[in-house]
Formats: C-alpha cells, sequence, structure tokens
C-alpha cells in the first residue's frame, strides 16, 4: 500500500520574500481563519487548534508573539482553491489552476490558502499551518530569513512536527524523512541548497521531497547537539552578521564544517 506524503510548495512564499524583503510587523498581530462553506467542521477544528498550537509553542520555546496579521483562508475542494489564489492573489485562471494542482497551500505576504482536500486529512492540514506559520516567526525576527534554504525550509518542518506533538497530535511526515532519503534518487548535499535557485535546481533534480527531507534531518541534527534556542539565535543572527557568522555564533560549529560531516541516518 503506498503511503501518501503531503509536502507543501512554498515557493511563491519565498519568491515574495526575497524580492520584497522581510515580513513587516504590524503592532499587535492576530491569525484570522476564514473556512470556505463546504469544509467540515473537523477539518476546521483541526486548523484553528494547529494555530493555537503555533502560537502557545513560540511563546512558550521563544518567547514570542506574531506582531502582524494574518488570514488564513480554508478551502474545501481545488475549484474553491483556484477561486482564492485568483482572487486573493490576483493570479490569472491559468496560473491559479497549475498552483492548485501542484500545490497543497501557498502563502503571501499576509495571506495563506490552503486546499484541506489536498493535505493528506487533518494530520496534513494541522503540519501545513505550522509549518507556513513558523515561516512567518521566522520573517518576523530577521531580515534575511531565508539566506541558507534548507536551515529555512527545515526549521519549518522540524517545529512543525514539534508543535504537533506538544498538541499531542502525530505528525506522519516527520517519520518519513529518513525513509523519503532512502528510497529517493540520492542525497544532495547541504551546501547546494543555500539560495533560493539552489533550493529549485535540487527540487528538480531530486524531487521536492528529499529536497524538504534532508532538510529537516539537517535541522533535526542541530536540534539533537544544541536544542532549539540556537535556531532562532541564528534567524535573528542574520541582521547583523553574514549566514556563516550567524551560523557559528549560534550553533558553535563552522557551516562548511557541518555540511561536510552531516549524515542523515
Amino acid at each position: 500500500m503506498k503511503t501518501r506524503i503531503p509536502f507543501i510548495s512554498l515557493a511563491l512564499t519565498l519568491f515574495f520574500l526575497i524580492v520584497c524583503g522581510p515580513l513587516q510587523a504590524y503592532g499587535a498581530g492576530r491569525i484570522d481563519l476564514v473556512v470556505d462553506r463546504g469544509t467540515s467542521r473537523d477539518v476546521e477544528a483541526a486548523a484553528r487548534a494547529a494555530i493555537e498550537a503555533t502560537n502557545d509553542f513560540f511563546k512558550k520555546v521563544y518567547g514570542l508573539t506574531l506582531e502582524r496579521k494574518v488570514e488564513i483562508f480554508l478551502v474545501p475542494d481545488r475549484q474553491a482553491h483556484i477561486k482564492e489564489l485568483k482572487q486573493r492573489y490576483s493570479l490569472t485562471e491559468t496560473e491559479a489552476a497549475s498552483r492548485a494542482q501542484s500545490t497543497s497551500g501557498s502563502a503571501l505576504d499576509g495571506i495563506i490558502i490552503v486546499n484541506a482536500a489536498n493535505t493528506g486529512g487533518k494530520q496534513g492540514l494541522f503540519f501545513c499551518l505550522c509549518h507556513e506559520l513558523v515561516h512567518y516567526f521566522q520573517g518576523q525576527v530577521s531580515r534575511n530569513f531565508c539566506a541558507i534554504m534548507w536551515l529555512t525550509e527545515g526549521t519549518a518542518n522540524v517545529l512543525a512536527a514539534q508543535i504537533m506533538a506538544a498538541a499531542g497530535v502525530q505528525c506522519l511526515e516527520a517519520g518519513l524523512w529518513p525513509e523519503v532519503l532512502k528510497r529517493g534518487p540520492g542525497i544532495p548535499r547541504l551546501e547546494h541548497l543555500h539560495s533560493f535557485k539552489d533550493w529549485g535546481t535540487t527540487i528538480n533534480s531530486y524531487g521536492q521531497a528529499t529536497a524538504y527531507a534532508v532538510s529537516s534531518m539537517a535541522v533535526v541534527t542541530l536540534i539533537r547537539a544544541k536544542g532549539n534556542k540556537p535556531l532562532f539565535a541564528f534567524f535573528q543572527g542574520l541582521n547583523k552578521a553574514k549566514p556563516e557568522d550567524a551560523f557559528y555564533q549560534a550553533f558553535g560549529v563552522k557551516l562548511a564544517d557541518f555540511e561536510k560531516n552531516f549524515r542523515p541516518y
């Protein structure tokens, strides 16, 4: 029996963040959930639980609260997904249909759109929303949080899994990261996963699942050695230091040495 592995595409999110700059703060933040007609109450409840769990996690672990408004549009199917993409992101019919076909969700500035039917169930939806919201916290503390893509995406994945665990929700995806790498076409080197261009090239060569899995396992390795605190120390450090220096200051090891010695399992 094949196991479906839901992965959210963040290409649109990261493109606009890189081109347009860091996420802007809006004072006291809040997250509004807009639920489209046809979405089940169970799915809506899972979405609200994911939002609450993410906020609780960041308050407890990092002492952070979201400083901007975020709107989440939760839709029940592909057609509703296309409609929201067109309306919220000003995409053409063709652009919206293509994105709805290839993604479970996406985020642009302060708007997240998620097709609940394409996330792999309530657990997948929970993971998807937690992952996206982690990016908003990264952008809140750093003007350059996409400087090392494997750390950006790996952190979002691993913290999403931790948030789910703290909320008593099993993260199916986390248990599959080593298996994805073992049965994939190969394991990309971390030093080839720095820039946004590198990230896209690796996805084209190895597949999206592999890029996310190797990034996640690298962050798992860092957390096992140093704990959670250095992750956001790194992102904050990017405001004043080069990525290599911020990495050393946060983790106490040279970036090149870590990447050279890293083994995913």
